[in-house]
């Protein structure tokens, strides 16, 4: 098994297993991740940045977190 078959395993086994985890069942943390995920879309659709809502970006960090925010605004 090759380092990006393990990764990719590794992937498919968090995403699989994620919810079972760490969602306790008589909770509405569900509802809370969908509620953010379309707030993050729609103020994606408007073209706003994280810089716009004066929340500050670590360095050399602000590519990697737009790519996080553009990925949770489409989920």
């Amino acid at each position: 098994m090759t380092g990006e078959d393990r990764q990719s395993l590794l992937c498919v086994t968090a995403k699989s297993s994620d919810d079972r985890l760490f969602m306790q069942p008589t909770s509405d943390d569900g509802s809370h991740d969908n509620a953010l995920s379309s707030m993050i879309a729609a103020l994606n659709q408007v073209d706003l940045t994280l810089s716009h809502l004066d929340l500050d970006v670590p360095k050399g960090m602000e590519s990697k977190v737009d790519e996080v925010v553009l990925a949770c605004g489409k989920s």
